[in-house]
């Protein structure tokens, strides 16, 4: 501008957060706002602490969803650890980058693991794994409905729970000991409350997938 300021932007996760600490961008817009938490305190993917402060966060209501089929008996998250039950599981890309890099499948992976056990352990006991492209692909409303999957691992809460519910899945709380540890890497507790999706019997206890914060470096001028 005329002041001679130069400003690059950037959407994103990870990747853009590391990049704003480390001066490649001015600015970025993340999503969701775990991310900044983990990396203002040196938890999670980030192995110290990041000078990053939010200017602003843009309102968005999401939180992770961990739903399987009530033709599968299974009740909690541990449950599936202890019968080594062969989930045919919908969810996002399961790569050794994605589950670094991508938000979603990084959260996904770290409740997994709270409760004991991993995508390579879910395909050992039998487990399949089928991708969607995003929370709200078709290929997946189809999986549900014609019962080609049992579980669904995703955020994008809107977009899927619905479908779900109608199809005779039910959501398994994230608590204990599982929630405990997804609170110490900087997730906040949540709720699905039944008012706001028809078709549950109960208030679910889950952790929180909302926000979209715009962050830059913590030394960045106020002009």
């Amino acid at each position: 501008d005329r002041k001679g300021l130069s400003l690059s932007f950037a959407t994103g996760s990870f990747r853009e957060i590391r990049g704003v600490a480390e001066g490649k961008f001015s600015l970025a817009w993340v999503n969701p706002s775990v991310l900044l938490t983990m990396a203002y305190r040196g938890k999670g993917p980030f192995r110290k602490r990041l000078p990053l402060r939010a200017l602003a966060v843009f309102p968005s209501y999401d939180v992770m969803g961990f739903a399987v089929h009530e033709s599968t008996g299974i009740t909690s998250l541990s449950q599936i650890k202890k019968e080594r039950f062969p989930l045919k599981l919908s969810t996002r890309l399961v790569t050794p980058s994605a589950l670094r890099e991508n938000s979603t499948m990084f959260t996904v992976a770290a409740v997994m693991r709270a409760a004991g056990f991993t995508f390579a352990e879910l395909r050992k006991w039998g487990g399949k794994i089928h991708l969607a492209s995003r929370p709200s692909d078709p290929a997946r409303r189809a999986s549900i409905e014609n019962g080609t999957v049992n579980a669904i691992f995703d955020e994008g809460i809107k977009s899927w729970a619905r479908t779900a519910l109608e199809n005779g899945f039910r959501f398994l709380p994230v608590e204990g000991t599982v929630l405990k540890s997804m609170v110490a890497l900087g997730y906040r507790p949540t709720v699905m409350p039944k008012s706001r999706f028809p078709g549950m019997a109960e208030d679910i206890t889950t952790i929180d997938f909302s926000g979209w914060p715009m962050i830059v470096r913590a030394d960045m001028k106020d002009d």
